[in-house]
């Protein structure tokens, strides 16, 4: 099996999580106009640059599940082979991830939990996510919130994802240690196993991350194969079926098909996405790719400091009852601003924190 993913090949995929990272931020704007809606006002949303970004308002949150996939990929080329090879314990494996997720994960949930109450004073009632109790905090503590989708959203809502990915790199780890995942045939049957888990709701909430992280480890396994022909005749197949679906309103009734139409389609849309960035900016000069690598790295923080961001600009903003969520200038403050507090939380919190933790790590 050749795992030989060239570190080129990544630095494209650094832009495309920034982005991605960027279109949840957009998404969630109109988030802004909750106090309103919540005192009962009458609210016309005139979403910022809506023509320009209208499919990102609609369907942004699929990056979600975009994340996901390249996290396939990126620990393909990471881990696959250390783990194998028994280079790489269970522990530290586990270690390297808590190093890179967890102090922020703790900031950002002792910030929202503070920001909360304050919301709360204002206003009544707390900003979108309302399971904010004792319980839900130590479920949080452990990052293990949305284990179980009754649970619900609490505090950063969308660490969900990411507690759910923790779970699933606990099932990448076992498998591949296992050296299940030594033969190519095998990983095409996990992921079509999963595939049909997504399908019929097994394993919930884990089934969706399971899926398109593994179908992102399968991907890796052709990554150098990769080329614009093949992809435009994936990205063509998901137009196609997209067209089935909506073609054909007699398919609608049957919603395990509809179910398994939009995996595919959007499995192929993320397939075509990830390949094309990553051949597209292989060539890069260095010092772009070292931009694009920061660029990268700063998408974690991004995600979860911007409903932190949210409630702390409502709160700053919002007492005089001025409209701001339809407001482009308060748009780009948003969107400028919340990406540039990521840059420096990565660089002078996420970056020593994590260095820290994994020299002391190697003392273990």
């Amino acid at each position: 099996m050749d795992t030989r993913i060239q570190s080129k090949d990544l630095i494209g995929l650094d832009l495309l999580r920034f982005l991605l990272s960027v279109s949840i931020l957009i998404v969630h704007f109109p988030f802004f106009s909750t106090p309103f809606m919540n005192m009962g006002a009458v609210v016309k949303t005139v979403l910022p640059f809506a023509g320009f970004l209208k499919l990102i308002y609609q369907y942004g949150g699929l990056a979600v599940e975009t994340f996901w996939m390249i996290s396939g990929v990126i620990f393909f080329y990471f881990y696959l082979t250390d783990i194998q090879d028994k280079k790489i314990s269970f522990i530290h494996f586990m270690g390297l991830r808590f190093s890179r997720l967890y102090p922020l994960h703790l900031v950002t949930l002792i910030s929202i939990a503070f920001l909360q109450y304050l919301y709360f004073k204002n206003f009544d009632t707390t900003f979108i996510y309302s399971n904010n109790d004792i319980l839900h905090f130590v479920l949080n503590i452990f990052m293990i919130g949305f284990w179980n989708a009754k649970f619900g959203l609490s505090f950063n809502g969308p660490f969900w994802s990411v507690s759910v990915e923790i779970f699933v790199y606990m099932i990448f780890f076992l498998l591949t240690f296992t050296g299940l995942f030594k033969k190519v045939v095998n990983f095409i049957v996990i992921t079509l196993l999963f595939f049909c888990f997504y399908c019929l709701g097994i394993i919930s909430p884990f089934y969706d991350c399971l899926f398109y992280f593994f179908a992102g480890c399968l991907l890796a396994q052709f990554y150098n194969k990769i080329h614009f022909g093949w992809l435009t005749v994936i990205l063509s197949f998901a137009f196609l079926l997209l067209m089935a679906k909506y073609q054909f309103p007699g398919l609608r009734n049957n919603f395990y098909f509809i179910r398994i139409l939009d995996l595919m389609i959007k499995t192929g849309v993320f397939t075509f996405l990830i390949g094309s960035f990553g051949r597209i900016f292989s060539r890069v000069d260095l010092k772009w790719k070292n931009v694009l690598r920061e660029i990268g790295n700063m998408t974690y923080s991004i995600y979860m400091i911007h409903v932190s961001i949210s409630i702390l600009m409502i709160l700053l903003f919002n007492q005089h009852g001025i409209e701001f969520y339809n407001s482009t200038p308060f748009f780009v403050l948003y969107l400028g601003g919340t990406c540039l507090l990521g840059y420096l939380i990565y660089r002078f919190f996420e970056l020593p924190v994590q260095s820290w933790i994994r020299v002391n790590l190697k003392n273990l």
